[in-house]
C-alpha cells in the first residue's frame, strides 16, 4: 500500500497557483498569457481556477512562461557517477514491466 501526502488535485491546484504567481509576476494579464500559450481564454481561467486542464496546456503555459527547465525536469532520467568519475544514465532496456 502506497502512503502519498496529497491528493493529485492537490497537486494540480498548486501548479495551477504557481502559473497564476509567474504570469502576475510576468505582468501577464489570462488574455496575453493565453495568447502566448496558443489556449484560449477560457482554458488559461479555468486551468489557474480549478488546477484542470492537459497535460499539453500546461506545458504550453509552462512554456510561455519561460519555464521550460520546469517540464523537462519532472521526469529527468537520474546520473550516477561511480567511484571513478564515470557518469552513468540509469536507462533500461526494457519496453513492459515484469509479470507480478
Amino acid at each position: 500500500m502506497e502512503f502519498f501526502l496529497k491528493a493529485p488535485t492537490e497537486y494540480a491546484s498548486e501548479i495551477a497557483a504557481r502559473a497564476k504567481t509567474y504570469r502576475l509576476a510576468a505582468n501577464l494579464t489570462q488574455e496575453e498569457l493565453a495568447d502566448r500559450a496558443g489556449l484560449t481564454t477560457i482554458t488559461l481561467r479555468r486551468f489557474e481556477n480549478t488546477g484542470n486542464g492537459s497535460l499539453e496546456t500546461v506545458i504550453r503555459i509552462a512554456m510561455a512562461l519561460n519555464k521550460q527547465a520546469e517540464i523537462e525536469a519532472l521526469f529527468e532520467v537520474p546520473t550516477f557517477v561511480d567511484v571513478f568519475g564515470n557518469k552513468e544514465d540509469l536507462t533500461l532496456d526494457r519496453k513492459r514491466a515484469r509479470r507480478k
